[in-house]
């Protein structure tokens, strides 16, 4: 069962509706807003704590142990960085040498699927692997 222990959550502004991005990550803005990275190339700043609407205080964990969604199957310990895939663009996918990717954090319980929400610690540190 995922769990929580945030350390550092912060608020910005919702850039549009992003009532449905719960425990996904988000982008920020040049207006220093965040939206779902689906929708921008911009730099990931952490991951949805709530069910903002557009213009309304969205809390986003910047580092610390949230729930996040998966965008497929990964194990315990794994590094996690965000997919590239439009299916769970928010979520995240294993980072591994093969794939070239930046971790951001790592995964404390392992996925089945992509939908999955599952417990990863941001570690507020993006690393290659």
């Amino acid at each position: 069962m995922a769990w929580q222990q945030p350390i550092w959550v912060t608020s910005f502004q919702a850039a549009k509706d992003l009532s449905n991005y719960q425990f996904e990550l988000v982008a920020i803005t040049t207006a220093c807003k965040v939206t779902n990275i689906t929708c921008s190339a911009a730099p990931k700043v952490g991951i949805m704590q709530n069910n903002p609407t557009c213009g309304v205080e969205a809390g986003v964990m910047v580092i610390g142990i949230s729930k996040v969604k998966a965008a497929g199957a990964f194990s315990t310990g794994q590094h996690l960085k965000p997919t590239a895939t439009t299916t769970y663009g928010g979520g995240v996918i294993a980072a591994t040498s093969a794939t070239k990717g930046h971790s951001i954090g790592y995964a404390l319980e392992a996925s089945a699927q992509g939908g999955d929400i599952v417990t990863m610690l941001i570690n507020g540190n993006i690393t290659q692997v």
